[in-house]
């Protein structure tokens, strides 16, 4: 009798943890990764809401919208952030670890649309793009 309760509990807890690991893999709220040309394709849309995560400030991809200095606290930004959480929201950094923490936390406040310039702006400088300062 106890062996089977035993066995009972050990089933559900893997039920349990298979379920947690589908949920897991399956969530599509996750950030897409791009190059530097997709991210330029991307960001040329009036629909896409750009932010630059670098501080110090050293220059930015033309078309951004929000210099968040405070990229360890986009909670922060709430009242500039798009109201529409579907709102595609671009990313990016001088070399791309600013941005993948801001973009984290975008998503943890209900945003479901995080592109993220992979390299960051050095990737943008390789492929030939310019930075501007303001």
């Amino acid at each position: 009798m106890v062996g089977q309760k035993n066995f009972f509990f050990l089933l559900g807890g893997l039920f349990l943890i298979a379920l947690l690991l589908l949920f897991i893999l399956s969530n599509p709220n996750k950030t897409i990764l791009m190059n530097s040309n997709e991210f330029e394709q991307l960001i040329s849309s009036e629909e896409v809401f750009v932010i630059n995560t670098h501080t110090p400030y050293i220059g930015e991809i033309a078309e951004t919208d929000l210099i968040a200095e405070n990229w360890q606290n986009m909670e922060s930004y709430l009242s500039q952030l798009p109201a529409d959480k579907s709102t595609p929201i671009a990313v990016y950094c001088r070399s791309g670890s600013m941005s993948a923490v801001s973009a984290q936390q975008l998503l943890e406040l209900g945003y479901t649309n995080i592109y993220d310039l992979n390299g960051g702006m050095n990737s943008w400088q390789e492929s030939g793009k310019n930075i501007i300062q303001n």
